[in-house]
């Protein structure tokens, strides 16, 4: 009997042994990006997923401050530390116009880009882009290009390895340089950094377009490279460009469309519940602040600039002026819609989308 109950006691220890093994294999941490996971077993999720992001904007531009580092901050707080993101900057690991695709290839897990730089690779998202396509307002224009996003880009090739998380357009510009345009006239000469959407408009114009990188900007100014540049106001102080330009031309025609992106596997390995900590993040950026950015900001950065440098002048174009280049531009729209219509592309759909989606922003946000 006693040689029975001894039995007993030790395959019952046994047993319990086991089972603690198991118990602590399941709650174990993890450096790697591991995949798996479900909502409900989130909870006992401690894996801590490490991420990388890229990004050609440096640690003094408006938008890494206030938008970009804003992002990365909630979703490393919304994983409660299960996210930790490491962060490259200021074109150290990919510059503008290489950051997207180092997010597509796995290079990079987060990327934040223009597609205006990848000259052809975006058919589609580009009608959005065309000057004179629509939206008035940078408000207008980033709620048609989030519309966009929400609406067509789980469809498009163009963004086939990424998870789009937040699309945003600048909306209005100026044309940044040492040398005053002052009439339309005056962009006849130049050389003029633009993006390759916009490449056709300075030619249409009589300009010679340079299709640069914003890293690229400030030694081209320096070396006379380019006499005039097109972007945002929050661009030229972000990069420091009122050093090396005293004028600037209001340009009120979109200027380019800039997105963040996941890469697609990086970001289906993560847990469900993590998946949906980026997209929250995302979604609240975009509401609480992408929404009334360039808008709110548009004078301010040209107003610092002036701070900055006391020969800075900030120009205005003559209503005739502007009159007859919104004339003249539509028809690149209409152009560009029907050769991507020749591609295969639903490209005068398209356009009949974007003129009716931009007419009710532009009521929204007048």
């Amino acid at each position: 009997m006693k040689k029975t109950l001894k039995k007993i006691l030790l395959i019952s220890l046994s047993a319990i042994i086991v089972l603690s093994f198991t118990a602590c294999g399941n709650g174990a941490t993890s450096s790697g990006g591991a995949s798996g996971g479900t909502a409900s077993s989130a909870a006992a999720d401690d894996t801590i997923y490490k991420l990388t992001y890229a990004s050609g904007n440096g640690p003094e531009n408006g938008v890494y401050q206030d938008i970009e580092s804003v992002l990365l901050q909630k979703i490393r707080e919304k994983s409660n530390g299960r996210i930790e993101i490491e962060e490259h900057i200021g074109g150290t690991l990919f510059k503008s116009g290489d950051a997207f695709e180092g997010a597509r290839q796995g290079a990079v897990d987060i990327s934040f880009d223009m597609v205006g730089l990848y000259a052809g690779q975006f058919p589609v998202t580009t009608l959005l882009e065309q000057s004179c396509a629509g939206p008035a307002t940078a408000n207008a224009a980033c709620a048609l290009v989030n519309e966009f996003k929400d609406t067509y880009t789980a469809d498009l090739p163009e963004y086939d390895g990424v998870v789009p998380l937040i699309m945003m357009n600048a909306g209005p510009a100026c044309l940044f340089g040492n040398k005053p345009i002052r009439t339309v006239g005056d962009i006849r000469g130049q050389q003029i950094r633009t993006n390759a959407t916009n490449s056709v408009v300075i030619e249409k114009l009589g300009g010679t377009p340079v299709i640069i990188g914003m890293n690229e900007v400030y030694d081209a100014f320096s070396t006379n490279m380019i006499d005039s540049g097109w972007f945002v106001p929050e661009a030229m102080y972000g990069f420091s460009l009122y050093e090396v330009s005293n004028y600037a031309t209001v340009w009120p025609y979109n200027q380019s469309i800039v997105i963040f992106t996941m890469n697609e596997d990086k970001f289906n390995s993560l847990p469900a519940d993590l998946q949906q900590v980026i997209k929250d993040a995302a979604a609240e950026v975009f509401d609480t602040i992408v929404m009334g950015y360039y808008d709110s900001t548009f004078n301010t950065f040209l107003d610092m600039a002036k701070e900055k440098n006391s020969k800075f002048e900030v120009i205005n174009l003559p209503q005739s002026d502007l009159d007859a280049i919104t004339e003249s531009l539509w028809v690149l729209v209409e152009e560009y819609a029907e050769s991507i219509e020749a591609s295969g592309n639903n490209g005068l759909e398209m356009m009949a989308w974007m003129q009716e989606r931009a007419a009710y922003y532009n009521e929204q946000f007048s």
